[in-house]
C-alpha cells in the first residue's frame, strides 16, 4: 500500500503515555504534494479502512524548523 501513494510516509508509530508503555494513539508525518493527496493516503489506509484507527485528523505543517540529525535518520 504505501508505495503505491503519492503522499510518503516520514515517521509513523505510536503515541505512548508519559512514563507507561500504554498507547494512546498513533502518528503518522507525510510528505503530500497536496492536501487532498494526503487524505487520499489516509482514507486508503489498510487500518484505517479496516476501522482499526476509531479517528483520523489530518493538521497541515510548515516545518520552521528541521534538525540536521533527523535528516540523517530519513535518508538512513
Amino acid at each position: 500500500y504505501l508505495e503505491s501513494c503519492e503522499a510518503h510516509v516520514l515517521i509513523a508509530g505510536p503515541m505512548l503515555a508519559p512514563g507507561e508503555p500504554k498507547r494512546l494513539g498513533s502518528f503518522t508525518l507525510l510528505d503530500a504534494p497536496t492536501g487532498e493527496a494526503a487524505e487520499r493516503h489516509v482514507q486508503g489506509d489498510p487500518f484505517t479502512r479496516s476501522g482499526l484507527f476509531g479517528t483520523t485528523r489530518l493538521i497541515r505543517l510548515r516545518a520552521g524548523h528541521v534538525s540536521p540529525s533527523i535528516l540523517q535518520v530519513l535518508r538512513g
